[in-house]
């Protein structure tokens, strides 16, 4: 479905730029070599986020997220 879809498309930037992070400064990574890596096209990225920073901000809170809820589900009531 088109949802399944914008889901493995979001996914990919994360990975891509996760990958880009592990390589380089974040200063360093442009938006060509998330779409690049992430196989996709410009138009698209740009459909999902305005910049490289919104992905990255978006990208924290999703992990923030994960890491807290995680957090509440060991801890002790």
């Amino acid at each position: 479905t088109a949802q399944d879809r914008r889901i493995t498309k979001i996914e990919n930037y994360y990975q891509a730029f996760l990958q880009l992070l592990n390589q380089k400064d974040y200063e360093a990574i442009t938006v060509q070599e998330i779409i690049d890596l992430a196989d996709v096209g410009r138009s698209t990225f740009y459909s999902h986020y305005e910049s490289k920073e919104l992905l990255l901000d978006e990208l924290c809170q999703k992990l923030f997220h994960h890491l807290f809820e995680r957090a509440e589900h060991l801890s002790p009531l």
